[in-house]
C-alpha cells in the first residue's frame, strides 16, 4: 500500500495532467478532469506523483483544501512536534512487525542513515544502558535514546566552537540581546517554541536534557 509523508508534499493539482493518466490513455479518458486532481511528493529534485480521482468536484475541492491545511499545518508546527513526528516515523520504519518495539541491531542500521557515526557497539550499548534498555526499546526510549545523542552531539560542538573563539564569548550576552534581559520576554520565546497547537497543556515546558 502506497504511503505518502505528508511532509513530503510539494504541491496539490487540480486535473489530470500527470504521466500516471497518460500511462492508462483508455481509463484516463472515461474521467472528468474535474474530478481529478494530482499530488506532487517526495525529497528529491524530481518529485513523485500520486493521482487521484474523485466521484464528484465538490469531493476533489474538499480532498484539496483538507490536504492544503494539512500540509500548511504540518509545516508550521512547532520544533519539538515536528522532531516529535519524524521520530515516530522512523521508529515505524525500523518496527516492521509493528510489535510497538525495535532491537539495537534496527536502530545500529538506522544511525548512518541519519547522518550519525557509531563509534563501536560498547558505544551503543552504553547509550543504551542510559534509557534503561537492554534487548528491545519502545517508542518513548527511542525519543529519549535519540535526545540523548543530539544534546552530546551538540554540547561537543559548543565546547569546539569555545576553544576555536574563545574571544567571541566575551561579545555574546545581553549588549548584543537586549531582550534577553527581560524576564517576561524570554519567558514569552521559550513558550512559544514549545508550544504544541494540539496539546491542552497550558504551561509548556523544557525536558532536563533539552
Amino acid at each position: 500500500m502506497l504511503k505518502v509523508d505528508i511532509r513530503e508534499i510539494k504541491e496539490i493539482r487540480p486535473g489530470k495532467n500527470s504521466r500516471d493518466f497518460e500511462r492508462y490513455p483508455e481509463d484516463a479518458r472515461k474521467l472528468d478532469s474535474t474530478m481529478c486532481f494530482i499530488i506532487l511528493y517526495g525529497m528529491d529534485f524530481r518529485l513523485k506523483t500520486l493521482s487521484l480521482a474523485a466521484f464528484s468536484e465538490d469531493d476533489v475541492n474538499l480532498w484539496i483544501a483538507g490536504l492544503n491545511w494539512l500540509v500548511t499545518d504540518t509545516q508550521r508546527a512547532p520544533t519539538p512536534l515536528q522532531i516529535e513526528r519524524w521520530l515516530r516515523k522512523q521508529f515505524d520504519l525500523m518496527d516492521r512487525s509493528r510489535e510497538g518495539s525495535v532491537t539495537p541491531k534496527d536502530l545500529k542500521a538506522l544511525l548512518p542513515q541519519v547522518n550519525y557515526r557509531v563509534p563501536n557497539m560498547r558505544f551503543l550499548r552504553d547509550k543504551l544502558l542510559e534509557v534503561e534498555v537492554r534487548t528491545e526499546m519502545t517508542f518513548s526510549h527511542f525519543a529519549h535514546f535519540y535526545k540523548n545523542l543530539m544534546f552530546d552531539a551538540q554540547k561537543s560542538i559548543i565546547e569546539q566552537l569555545e576553544l576555536s573563539f574563545p574571544l567571541r564569548q566575551e561579545r555574546c550576552g545581553t549588549r548584543d540581546e537586549p531582550w534577553a534581559s527581560d524576564i517576561a520576554r524570554v519567558r514569552e520565546y521559550m513558550c512559544s517554541y514549545l508550544q504544541d497547537p494540539f496539546s491542552d497543556m497550558t504551561e509548556p515546558f523544557f525536558q532536563l536534557d533539552e
